[in-house]
Parts: structure tokens; C-alpha cells; sequence
């Protein structure tokens, strides 16, 4: 039995449950990527679960966009281009998805899930704090 690639305690909680929920979605489909490329699953099936995280993660960039936009959150524009830089760092490691080195595959998964807990950890934790300091409930509706 393996270990957990990525944990959802290694994603902060950011007290904000629909985007809690997102990202411990994407850390499952992490896990169900690394599986695949640990047990060498088709290419295909790899290159299925990459398009199915890249899907989830901009779902859950535009979750986080809107809720600043609608909330006027000061710095959003800054926010927008750390998803951009994410987006970039998601083709780069398409491209190295789909060379079908185990190796090169797993380093940089591991990069991408280091970059995703880092962006949790300091962007949208900042979010989460501007959202209590102006005392916005972070799960009202729109």
C-alpha cells in the first residue's frame, strides 16, 4: 500500500468550505495521477488524469476569482496572475507527461504539487484572511 502522494492536510484549510472541497479534489486527482505513472497505467489513462486536474484547478481558480472579484478583494489582479503562471507550469508538465519518462513524470508532479500547496498557502490563504478581517462570510451567497 502506497502513501499518499498529496494529503489534503497538506493543503491549508482556508475555512472556506466549497474551496476546501476543491482543493482536497485536486489532491485526490494528484493521488490518482502519481498512481498512475508509480503502476505505469497506458499513457493515455496518465494523459486522462492530467486533463481531468488541469479541468479541476481552472474550476477551482474561477471559484476563487469570482468570490474576489465579488467581494472586491484589493489583490486580485496579482491573484490572477499567480493562476496564470499555475496554467503555464500545467502545459509545461503536459508536454513532459507526454514523453512517458517515469522519472521526469514524477519530479515533476512533485513540482506541481509543491507549487499548488505553496499558491494554497500563501495566495489564497491571503484571501481567506482579508475575507475575516472585513468579516465577509466566505460561504455566503453570491
Amino acid at each position: 500500500m502506497w502513501a499518499a502522494f498529496a494529503k489534503p492536510e497538506d493543503f491549508p484549510n482556508l475555512g472556506h468550505e466549497a474551496i476546501d472541497d476543491e482543493h482536497e479534489n485536486i489532491a485526490r486527482l494528484m493521488n490518482e495521477l502519481h498512481d498512475a505513472i508509480h503502476h505505469r497505467v497506458a499513457l493515455s489513462e496518465q494523459r486522462r488524469l492530467h486533463h481531468e486536474l488541469e479541468t479541476y484547478v481552472r474550476v477551482n481558480n474561477r471559484s476563487e476569482e469570482q468570490m474576489m472579484e465579488t467581494d472586491s478583494y484589493p489583490n486580485r489582479e496579482s491573484h490572477h496572475k499567480a493562476h496564470e503562471a499555475m496554467y503555464r507550469k500545467l502545459y509545461e508538465y503536459e508536454k513532459v507527461l507526454q514523453a512517458g519518462r517515469e522519472d521526469a513524470s514524477l519530479q515533476g508532479l512533485h513540482a506541481l504539487r509543491e507549487l499548488l500547496i505553496r499558491h494554497i498557502a500563501q495566495e489564497d490563504s491571503r484571501v481567506a484572511s482579508w475575507h475575516r478581517i472585513h468579516n465577509i462570510s466566505a460561504d455566503s451567497p453570491d
